[in-house]
């Protein structure tokens, strides 16, 4: 009887970990995670720092700076 329940519950956990390993290679192998971060994530994110504001650096002048004195 309890060698039964035993092989129920190894049964269950084989299968549990069958499926997530299936899962696992099913993202790898079609890529999904760069699919997911190309067309989802990445225009979210290009959206939102696209409307952050900036300083305007083509005011700021070229070439050396003097050495501060202290």
């Amino acid at each position: 009887m309890k060698k039964k329940c035993l092989f129920k519950v190894l049964w269950w956990i084989l299968k549990v970990i069958g499926i997530a390993y299936l899962l696992v290679f099913l993202v790898y192998y079609f890529d999904l995670d760069g699919k997911l971060l190309y067309h989802f994530v990445e225009p979210n994110m290009d959206a939102h720092f696209s409307k952050m504001e900036r300083p305007d650096l083509t005011g700021t002048p070229y070439g050396p700076k003097e050495p501060v004195e202290s």
